[in-house]
């Protein structure tokens, strides 16, 4: 048996679990960053980031 093969049987096969398990991790990641950066109003001012920029570019006008 050759070096190739004997490498060919140590593969083992990739696990479905893992990845849904990955995307379900990086979702929930995501989902929080959200709510806690774009959803929930700022308590310095009480703006939501977009409010901000909304003013902001009032302000320019």
């Amino acid at each position: 048996m050759s070096d190739l093969d004997k490498n060919i049987e140590d593969i083992q096969p990739i696990s479905d679990n893992a990845v849904s398990d990955l995307y379900e991790d990086w979702f929930l990641d995501y989902a929080s960053y959200v709510i806690l950066e774009r959803a929930i109003p700022s308590i310095d001012d009480g703006f939501k980031p977009v409010q901000r920029r909304i003013l902001h570019s009032m302000n320019m006008i």
